[in-house]
């Protein structure tokens, strides 16, 4: 019961907004699991067919399209980045409602990324807000996603 209320809490301070920053989602991210594992398809997102994990991150969206996100240590479980030099940053809403991604930025041999850039507009009311970071290819899985 502590852990519903502890997830709920913390679902419901992300959505929140922030004032006059109009702050949409404010969250870390999380690794994903391969299908193979039992890896969940998000929003018609499909997981990355190996597991990633994230040392630390920070995601931050706004009203007005700003996105801010950093990471370090974004790596497969086993080891190292494979080929992915670039990962872009994939905004959903309303349970899968895409509604932009950023444009491709670096992804470190080590895992480091970070972008701050503007997607445009936010739509309003933007529920379940929910960040993907994903290769930078045509119809990518995930790699990781933002998570109370």
């Amino acid at each position: 019961m502590v852990a519903v209320v502890a997830t709920v809490g913390l679902v419901s301070s992300a959505l929140a907004g922030d004032g006059a920053n109009d702050r949409v989602l404010r969250s870390e991210l999380i690794g994903n699991i391969r299908p193979a594992d039992g890896g969940a398809t998000l929003f018609g997102v499909p997981p990355a067919g190996g597991s990633w994990v994230v040392a630390s991150s920070d995601v931050d969206v706004r009203r007005d399209g700003r996105i801010k996100v950093k990471f370090e240590g974004l790596v497969l479980v086993t080891g190292g980045v494979g080929t992915n030099t670039a990962v872009i940053a994939s905004l959903y809403c309303d349970g899968g409602q895409f509604i932009a991604s950023t444009a491709p930025f670096a992804l470190s041999p080590e895992g480091d990324g970070e972008t701050d850039t503007s997607i445009g507009p936010v739509p309003n009311p933007c529920r379940v807000p929910t960040v993907f970071v994903r290769p930078a290819r045509d119809n990518p899985p995930y790699f990781a996603v933002t998570g109370a």
